[in-house]
């Protein structure tokens, strides 16, 4: 909460605020160049639905980037170990998103 508090101050003093003219009213900015469509969030939701374990080494994996060796060590567990997990929870996404790569 204090992290929230700090970034929203630092926002309200910062110069960059200060020289931005807020007083431009939604329906006075230009049309957007192409519609707005809201992101899919089929992919994030299945994997906020994989068990514990295995959402953790996808979120390490793929969304941070880590290496296998680093998940290992984080996860203290052995890189067969995080193999297996990262096996585990790609053929649990692909089942539960074959529908939603298909009607893409």
């Amino acid at each position: 909460m204090r992290i929230a508090v700090n970034t929203c101050r630092d926002l309200m003093r910062s110069k960059w605020l200060r020289h931005i003219d807020r007083r431009v009213s939604l329906s006075d900015l230009p049309e957007p160049a192409a519609p707005f469509t809201p992101p899919d969030d089929a992919v994030m939701r299945a994997v906020l639905s994989l068990p514990s374990a295995l959402r953790q080494a996808v979120t390490l994996r793929y969304y941070q980037g880590f290496s296998v060796q680093e998940i290992a060590d984080m996860m203290r567990a052995s890189r067969r170990t995080i193999h297996y997990r990262l096996q585990k929870a790609e053929r649990l996404l692909k089942n539960c998103l074959e529908e939603w790569y298909h009607d893409t």
